[in-house]
């Protein structure tokens, strides 16, 4: 027994002599240099580019695995003018081998010093980071085959753990990125790049540093992360990261993810303090992107976003959103990503939309080439009415067809809510907006808001079931105040007086010519205790029925009334008015007429009385007095007044039969 004892200790130190030789002894004398010229032949015939590993290798096996070499260099084909693709100054990693068989990994050096990487894309889209395989086709061919065996391993993965991880020095520094577009003539330079981790352990954070110049412009990433765990891709996983962008921009994101391999909850706070996008571009030396009438707009956004959710679903609760001196309130909820279901909900204090629109000049430029397009494809059109309008079908859309697929799969349920709002000049209070969606058909119900002393409400529905979309709206207006909205809107002062009004309409297509022509419905304008400003329907009449035309006085004139009615329909886009009347101390007024939305031109015949009575709103007895028909043509912008000659001939000729 003594014997076999001693024979198993002989061949067990033997055993252990012989692999102290190997790891210790064998790489004193085996010139792994010899080698290299063998390792660049073979990389560079599989690359199709010259590749150098310097002269300065080394290895090591016990007891630190190590591998450390200086001066690596891939080059680029011929065709991108030669040059490096892929440089490296120096690089050392040095793993403990015996701790491996217990799956601890303690790692000494692992430091990239000086990679410098250079991405060069050629005006007909070739670059030259696609590297060429001539296995490729063999591994497609075989992936099939070899599915079922790659999802084994990739559950057994899930399996693997760690004993312990220690890791001394884990860093990449002084690298250098290049990316040169040579079809827009663009380069860009993101050097100094510095990434570092910190206390590397299974039970405790990670600290990371990651820093770089980005075209000369400060970006840094500086937190830390996990423990991970002893099994990667279980468990939860800490985030607190915070991110400065050229001094101009700083972002904090705190939070946790569980197991990021398989469920991925997450449950993140992102704030961005407040900065100004304006200051930012200005760093990064390029023009802002918006134009906006007021400079000064868009000049502080501030975010705090309580992010939650996991794979099916993802959530947004008590967001906010700073945009100068507005906050917006986001609550919202998306679930089952395939047909999205979302529920929303946004509060606004208040905001001046004419701040952010573009500048006047700017505008009106665009409003008239639009516009004079406008006529022009409508006089070339072949497809015209006798009328001169574009006929509506499907191919006067001037863009691509819109696909309304996504829409269909939506489901939506919303609510909107702005305490005070400024558009185009006009304010609005107390917006409310109610929104619904399923199978692409969309309800707003309602639509209302609080304006000038009055209230409006809408109910409207969009049907994209079909290419072509259907939509109807109807509205009711109470006790508006019209001369001030108008005022503020438009910078018209055309009436006065308070407004009550309905409407239902319809309309057909995507496109604003479609819209315009596909217009069909009714309605009534009622106004009371007001005035026509700019004409004096009275003396307009007497002035063109004696020949003499008609000019503005000096003074601005009006005609005040005491109600107006103006009932109307919509027919494919004409908006005709059927018998206006107007009611006023001495005056009764009837109007019917068209006025066409597509081609903006006017065809209305007003009829003015002048009678003998004070008496004005509720005066329903019929009036005998001076007729004078008033013919108004022209287009909305420029109305072009005059007598109607056939109507005042026609009535004397019936009087004079009746005698």
């Amino acid at each position: 027994m003594k014997k076999i004892v001693i024979w198993v200790l002989a061949v067990a130190g033997g055993l252990i002599a012989l692999l102290v030789a190997a790891v210790i002894i064998l790489p004193r004398f085996v010139d792994v240099e010899s080698y290299l010229p063998e390792i660049e032949k073979k990389v560079a015939e599989a690359t199709g580019r010259p590749f150098s590993l310097g002269r300065d290798f080394d290895v090591s096996v016990f007891p630190w695995v190590g591998v450390s070499f200086r001066n690596l260099q891939l080059g680029n084909p011929e065709k991108y003018g030669g040059g490096d693709f892929i440089t490296i100054d120096s690089f050392e990693a040095r793993v403990k081998l015996l701790p491996l068989l217990s799956r601890k990994i303690e790692i000494n050096t692992f430091v990239l010093d000086g990679p410098q990487i250079q991405f060069i894309k050629e005006a007909d889209g070739h670059n030259n980071w696609t590297f060429a395989s001539e296995g490729a086709s063999e591994e497609k061919s075989g992936s099939a085959g070899n599915e079922e065996a790659a999802q084994g391993q990739k559950d057994d993965s899930r399996d693997f753990s760690l004993s312990s991880l220690d890791v001394g020095e884990f860093a990449v520094t002084n690298g250098r990125f290049t990316y040169v577009d040579k079809g827009s003539e663009q380069t860009s330079v993101v050097d100094g790049i510095t990434f570092r981790l910190q206390d590397i352990s299974l039970e405790s954070p990670v600290a990371l540093l990651f820093a770089a110049q980005v075209d000369g412009k400060p970006v840094s990433i500086e937190g830390t992360l996990g423990p991970i765990g002893r099994v990667p891709g279980q468990g939860t996983v800490k985030i607190d990261m915070t991110v400065n962008i050229l001094e101009q921009l700083a972002a904090r994101f705190e939070g946790e993810v569980v197991d990021p391999a398989s469920r991925r909850q997450f449950n993140m706070n992102m704030t961005v303090e407040n900065f100004s996008p304006r200051l930012l571009f200005e760093a990064l030396e390029r023009p802002f992107p918006v134009k906006t009438s007021d400079p000064a707009a868009l000049n502080k956004i501030g975010l705090v976003f309580h992010v939650q959710g996991d794979m099916e679903s993802i959530s947004l609760q008590n967001s906010q959103i700073i945009i100068d001196d507005s906050k917006l309130v986001v609550d919202a909820t998306v679930k089952d990503f395939a047909k999205p279901d979302v529920a929303f909900s946004l509060a606004l204090d208040s905001i001046n939309l004419d701040r952010y629109l573009p500048l006047p000049d700017e505008t009106e430029e665009t409003e008239e080439g639009a516009v004079a397009a406008d006529k022009g494809s409508a006089a070339q059109t072949p497809g015209s009415t006798s009328q001169g309008r574009p006929a509506v079908s499907e191919s006067a859309a001037s863009g691509q067809q819109i696909d309304y697929e996504p829409l269909r799969r939506l489901i939506l349920d919303g609510e909107i809510k702005v305490a005070e709002l400024i558009a185009h000049g006009a304010r609005v209070n107390n917006i409310l907006v109610k929104v619904t969606g399923n199978d692409g058909v969309f309800d707003l119900n309602p639509f209302q808001a609080e304006l000038y002393e009055g209230k409006a409400e809408v109910v409207g529905s969009l049907n994209v079931q079909k290419d072509n979309p259907v939509g109807n709206i109807a509205l009711q207006a109470e006790n508006i105040m019209v001369g001030p909205l108008l005022q503020d809107s438009v910078d018209k002062d055309v009436i006065e007086g308070n407004m009550n009004g309905s409407a239902d309409i319809s309309f057909i297509g995507d496109t604003a010519g479609e819209i315009k022509q596909s217009l069909n419905g009714s309605g009534s304008l009622n106004f009371f205790d007001g005035a026509l400003v700019g004409v004096d329907l009275a003396e307009m009449g007497r002035s063109l029925a004696a020949g003499m035309g008609y000019e503005k006085p000096s003074q601005k004139p009006q005609t005040d009334f005491a109600e107006l009615r103006v009932p109307f329909a919509v027919v494919n886009g004409l908006f005709e008015i059927l018998d206006a009347t107007l009611l006023s101390p001495l005056l009764r007024v009837n109007a019917a007429g068209t006025a066409d939305l597509v081609t903006e031109k006017l065809d209305v015949k007003v009829r003015s009385k002048i009678v003998g009575t004070l008496k004005g709103q509720g005066d329903s007895i019929e009036r005998s007095g001076l007729a004078v028909p008033i013919r108004v043509e022209g287009t909305f912008a420029e109305p072009e007044y005059s007598a109607d000659l056939r109507d005042v001939a026609s009535r004397e000729a019936l009087e004079e039969a009746l005698k």
